[in-house]
C-alpha cells in the first residue's frame, strides 16, 4: 500500500488496525486527504462470492499497476435492513468474516459507511459528488454491471462513465460470473444453503461456507450416546437447512474433521434449533472457544429414531460417510 497523509498512530483508525494492514474506517471524516491513487469499488459484497472476487482482481491490480490505492466503500448494515426490514436477507458473512476476506483480497482502505435514512434519499450523482469525489478522488471506479446504488437505485455503470467523463475518473463495469448457466449471487447462494445443497454453494461461494461462534454447553447427550459434540452460539444470520453435513471445524490454526447436525433433536422431543458438531478423533476441551464450521456436504435430513439405539446406529454411518467425503475434499 503506498504511502499517505494519514500515518499509522495519527488516531483516525480504530485501536483495533495492525500496522501495515488494510485500514478499516467507519466516517469520512477519518480520511484526512485522499489515497494517493485511488482505484475504487462500491457495494454490499456479502458472501464474497466468485463475482465479487473478480471485481476485487481488477481493482488490486489496476491498483498495483499504477502504484495506487485499492479501496472500497461498503455500508452497515445492509441497505435492506432499512429499506424492506421485513424482506431483508439472512447475511452470509458477519462483518469480521467480510472483512477479512477483503484483506485476503488486497484491499488497502475499506470506508464502512453506516447505511442511514439520510444517505439513503442521497442520490447517485450527488453521492459521488459529495462523497466519493471530496475523500477519494478516485483514478478508476469498477463496479458490478448489476449492482445499483443511490436513491431509488439509480447509479449504475452508465451514470458513473457520464459523471466520470465530467469528474475526472473512468468507470468500468466487470461482468457476472455464470456457475451451471445461473449468474452467481448472493441470493442464489442463500437459497442454496437453505435448501440444504452446501456442495453447490461451495462451488458459487469458490469456497465452503462457513459459520462462526462459541461452544457453548449443551444438555451432554452426546457424550452419553459416545458421540459428544460441541454446540455452536452462531453468529451468522444464515443456518443451512436442518440435516446432517460432513463438515471441517476449524479451532485456531487446526481443522478438525467433524459430521454437524442442524435441528430440533425430535428423538429427544428438543424444540428449539441447534448446531453441534461431534469432531472425529478428537478428545479435548473446547468449551467457550471460538470455533467455526466449514460445510461441505449435506448427508441426510434429521429425522425421529424410535430409541437411542436406532439414532446410534445412524450416527455411526454418518460418521464414516462423513470420513470418505472429508478425504475426498481435502
Amino acid at each position: 500500500m503506498p504511502t499517505w497523509s494519514c500515518s499509522w498512530g495519527c488516531g483516525c483508525c480504530p485501536p483495533a488496525q495492525r500496522e501495515g494492514g488494510m485500514k478499516v474506517l467507519d466516517n469520512l471524516q477519518q480520511l484526512p486527504s485522499p489515497p494517493p491513487g485511488t482505484v475504487l469499488t462500491i457495494g454490499n459484497f456479502d458472501g464474497m462470492h466468485r463475482g465479487h472476487q473478480k471485481l476485487f482482481s481488477r481493482v488490486v491490480d489496476e491498483a498495483r499497476r499504477i502504484h495506487g490505492t485499492a479501496a472500497l466503500i461498503t455500508f452497515q448494515p445492509h441497505p435492506a435492513k432499512l429499506l424492506r426490514p421485513e424482506l431483508a436477507p439472512l447475511l452470509l458473512t458477519t462483518l469480521e468474516q467480510k472483512l477479512a476476506m477483503v484483506e485476503a483480497a488486497g484491499i488497502d482502505v475499506v470506508m464502512n459507511l453506516h447505511f442511514t435514512p439520510e444517505l439513503c434519499s442521497t442520490s447517485a450523482t450527488e453521492f459521488v459528488e459529495s462523497m466519493v469525489m471530496p475523500h477519494f478522488q478516485p483514478r478508476t471506479i469498477f463496479i458490478g454491471t448489476p449492482f445499483r446504488f443511490g436513491h431509488n437505485r439509480e447509479g449504475d455503470v452508465t451514470l458513473l462513465r457520464s459523471l466520470g467523463e465530467r469528474l475526472g475518473f473512468k468507470a468500468e463495469g466487470v461482468g457476472v460470473v455464470d456457475e451451471d448457466g445461473e449468474i452467481i449471487s448472493a441470493t442464489r447462494i442463500r437459497r442454496a444453503l437453505q435448501e440444504g445443497r452446501a456442495a453447490a454453494a461451495a462451488r458459487m461461494l469458490g469456497r465452503p461456507y462457513e459459520m462462526v461462534g462459541t461452544v457453548v454447553e449443551g444438555a451432554r447427550r452426546g457424550r452419553k450416546l459416545q458421540f459428544p459434540t460441541a454446540n455452536l452460539a452462531c453468529e451468522n444470520e444464515l443456518i443451512p437447512a436442518e440435516g446432517v453435513y460432513a463438515t471441517w471445524l476449524r479451532v485456531d490454526d487446526r481443522l478438525l474433521a467433524s459430521v454437524t447436525n442442524i435441528g430440533r433433536r425430535p428423538t429427544f422431543g428438543d424444540q428449539g434449533l441447534a448446531v453441534e458438531a461431534h469432531v472425529l478423533d478428537f478428545d479435548g476441551n473446547l468449551y467457550h472457544r471460538r470455533v467455526a464450521l466449514q460445510f461441505i456436504e449435506r448427508l441426510r435430513e434429521e429425522r425421529r429414531f424410535a430409541s437411542p439405539e436406532e439414532l446410534v446406529a445412524q450416527i455411526q454411518k454418518d460418521v464414516a460417510r462423513s470420513r470418505e467425503i472429508l478425504v475426498s475434499a481435502r
